[in-house]
């Protein structure tokens, strides 16, 4: 079927700004009112700056009232007053100054076993950290972790703009990697036979940091790693995964584990969520080099880029790894589970409790003091406004619960552009509203914003099942009224024949061999019923590989095998 480009809505910023105040003036209370006039005099500096204390409220309703205020407008990028640059240079300003905390940080490190430093507790639970990791790791087994090496999806020291594909990064053509990870490199060439054109690379020794936006006041900084680095330590990432996971921590879906406990604290208080700001950027070399076994600590600092670009100037880098080193997740992971349950287990505590995701760490609150004590002097930062000890809210890992009820928000980070940015806040409203109240939107008082969202849309009004996303409006089976899909050719299909806003993609070809290798290296990850047995010469194969950023939504239609409505209150 051929498919055709409909005209998007384009609602721009005034428009933007419209739906917002709807949506606070059906929100309603008096942080939705403060919200509401910030906006109304075009004053988006106050509107995104407005803060409120969970522990100020009794009443579940009127907190996710607040809630719901200040999150609407927090992570909205392109308003007045804060343009790209803007954003960039306070990103780039708090990067430099944490690397120059990590030099009080490294400086307490140094003098840990001096007398009279600082009180036996800390040092006694600090070694237990370092047992645990021990234990964790175990001996390092580079087989094992070679099986992990490979390309990341996304952009690499060489191989940048909108084909960054696995394909075009198996060329091996023009393959940077820092020094210390030539080894790897030359094993690697041993190891599979590519051929000594392979080690025809250019030596580069830091990273180039890069910003991708965060929120309305702030970017992230992401640090660009040479080809092969990434290529070596997305393998060291996999293994400390596996070994995590024999002790209990799941970085594949233990998030849904922080959600449960995050409900369970806001209920009965046990337990206390912490988060930590630039939580990887404050872990030091010297921090890794204190923790980790000797072998461990010498093969991930050999993949590590000891260096960083910024602004053209160059300099050491005193943290370990930033984000977008290839073990930077699973390495944060481990080292805030050992210290964490560490602290619970010398406090006597419930240290099976822990949960840890990244940088969002669940404790029972007993022992929060301590571990805020224990973090302050290896220099993290607890972020005050995410982290919850006291008072009936939790948030961890995305979940947000006051009292044991589901307060999630929604949170608009871009402004209306087009059919689909309005499919996805209308859709947002109605789960909200199906969350929080049990009902559907059209029986709440966010029914009249929910109109007018759909009305902007006209004639492209697509209604899909609930769970498929965006591509349409997630509406009740009598809402939409599909007709059965009836088409016999392929026996045993059945459902609905629905149309659609689809994603498509611009695709490359690499039909050489580098096109064959990265159709290998997704083998293992793919089921068996998609791999063909017959021999495909490498000269004959087209393989078809997305480029980025190019992904452009067009009307067309797709079949929903079947259609489950939510159990709420119509």
């Amino acid at each position: 079927m051929d498919m055709r480009v409909k005209k998007q809505v384009d609602m721009g910023l005034a428009q933007t700004k419209r739906v917002l105040m709807d949506l606070l003036a059906c929100a309603g209370g008096p942080t939705s009112l403060g919200v509401f006039l910030s906006l109304k005099y075009d004053d988006w500096e106050s509107a995104q700056s407005h803060e409120i204390d969970p522990r100020c409220f009794e009443d579940p309703d009127d907190f996710a009232d607040a809630y719901f205020a200040i999150c609407l407008v927090k992570k909205l990028c392109g308003v007045p007053g804060f343009d790209d640059s803007f954003r960039e240079d306070a990103a780039i300003r708090k990067y430099i100054s944490v690397e120059d905390d990590l030099v009080d940080s490294d400086r307490r490190l140094r003098q840990l076993w001096s007398a009279n430093l600082f009180v036996d507790q800390t040092r006694t639970i600090i070694s237990m950290a370092r047992d645990k990791i021990a234990r964790v790791l175990g001996s390092l087994d580079l087989d094992d972790v070679s099986k992990g090496f490979r390309f990341g999806p996304g952009s690499s020291s060489s191989v940048r703009g909108v084909d960054v594909s696995v394909a075009k990064k198996m060329k091996f053509e023009g393959l940077e990697l820092s020094t210390s990870c030539v080894p790897f490199l030359e094993a690697f060439c041993a190891q599979t036979r590519l051929g000594d054109e392979l080690l025809n690379v250019t030596l580069k020794d830091h990273i180039q940091v890069i910003t991708v936006p965060k929120n309305a006041l702030t970017d992230r900084v992401i640090g660009i790693e040479p080809d092969f680095n990434i290529f070596v330590q997305l393998g060291f990432g996999a293994a400390i995964r596996r070994r995590l996971r024999r002790f209990g921590v799941d970085l594949d879906y233990g998030h849904s584990s922080n959600a449960d406990s995050a409900r369970d604290g806001s209920r009965d208080g046990t337990l206390a969520t912490v988060d930590l700001s630039s939580a990887s950027d404050r872990i030091s070399y010297k921090l890794v080099r204190f923790l980790l076994p000797e072998d461990w600590f010498s093969a991930l600092s050999a993949c590590r880029t000891p260096a960083v670009n910024i602004g053209g100037s160059i300099s050491p880098l005193r943290k370990f790894s930033s984000m977008g080193n290839g073990f930077t997740f699973e390495l944060q992971s481990l080292i805030f589970w050992a210290l964490t349950s560490s602290v619970c287990e010398y406090e006597g505590d419930e240290w099976w409790r822990v949960l840890v995701y990244g940088d969002d760490i669940v404790v029972p609150a007993r022992s929060y003091e301590r571990l805020v004590g224990v973090f302050s002097f290896l220099g993290f930062v607890i972020n005050p406004k995410k982290s919850y000890k006291d008072g009936m809210f939790r948030e961890s890992c995305g979940a947000h619960f006051f009292n044991g009820r589901n307060v999630k928000p929604i949170y608009l980070k871009e402004c209306l552009h087009g059919t689909q940015s309005i499919y996805k806040i209308a859709n947002a409203l109605r789960l909200y509203c199906h969350r929080r109240f049990g009902v559907d939107v059209l029986r709440t008082r966010f029914r009249g914003c929910y109109k007018h969202l759909v009305s902007c849309l006209g004639r492209r009004v697509y209604r899909v099942p609930f769970g498929y996303g965006d591509i349409g409006l997630q509406s009740f089976f009598d809402e939409a009224v599909p007709s059965v899909y009836r088409h016999r050719v392929r026996d045993g299909w059945e459902g609905w024949r629905l149309p659609a806003l689809l994603p498509h993609s611009q695709t490359v070809v690499h039909d050489s061999l580098n096109g064959l290798l990265a159709h290998l290296f997704t083998l293992d990850r793919r089921p068996l019923s998609a791999v063909s047995t017959s021999y495909v010469s490498p000269s004959d194969i087209g393989i078809r590989f997305p480029l980025r950023r190019s992904v452009r939504f067009r009307v067309g239609k797709f079949l929903a095998p079947s259609w489950d409505d939510p159990v709420v209150l119509r």
